[in-house]
């Protein structure tokens, strides 16, 4: 039997497949796999292996496309986690700042936050 692959295996198919149905650019830190065709197969776009880091280059026109399966209670909870962590990472940088310049205090956390 053959291992054919459907085009609507791909996430980003579509009928007849276009320039725009499929990201632009794939490239990955991970060294380039003996057998790339699947990797091929999956994102239709030039891959790049051994990068400094992952990328997913998609076309502007999937900038305000719904997201398929999107859940506005997931969305609402991850963006509160998100800016929760935000405003913990600018704390942290406020105290290295203030740790560095060597002000008295700059490891309390009243004056971090004042």
């Amino acid at each position: 039997m053959s291992r054919r692959r459907s085009r609507a295996s791909s996430p980003w198919a579509a009928s007849p497949p276009t320039p725009a149905s499929h990201p632009r650019r794939s490239t990955s830190p991970s060294p380039a796999p003996r057998d790339v065709r699947p990797f091929r197969d999956l994102f239709r776009c030039p891959l790049h292996f051994g990068a400094s880091r992952n990328r997913l280059v998609v076309p502007q026109a999937w900038i305000n496309r719904p997201m398929p399966g999107r859940d506005p209670v997931t969305y609402a909870s991850t963006l509160e986690l998100l800016v929760g962590q935000m405003a913990s990472h600018d704390a942290a940088r406020q105290q290295d700042r203030l740790v560095l310049a060597g002000l008295p205090g700059a490891t309390d956390l009243p004056v971090i936050a004042a």
